[in-house]
């Protein structure tokens, strides 16, 4: 085998590294941007869950008035 043939494989392997390196970050974009809205709902909730206590959630659920909590 030749210098040149170890060469080219080598460019070959960090041809294809680089390619799927790029595609996968594109594909994680992609899904980020198509559930951005789930994605937010879902952290909103789990910091609300975090930060209110439960006693002020069941007091607020029981409200006329729908507070943002």
């Amino acid at each position: 085998m030749t210098t040149k043939s170890k060469m080219q494989k080598i460019i070959n392997a960090i041809a294809v590294t680089s390619f799927v390196l790029s595609a996968s970050t594109l594909g994680a974009g992609v899904y980020l941007y198509m559930n951005r809205e789930t994605l937010i709902e879902q952290a909103k909730r789990e910091i609300t869950e975090a930060l209110v206590p439960k006693g002020v959630k069941q007091i607020t659920e029981n409200l006329p008035i729908k507070l943002f909590f």
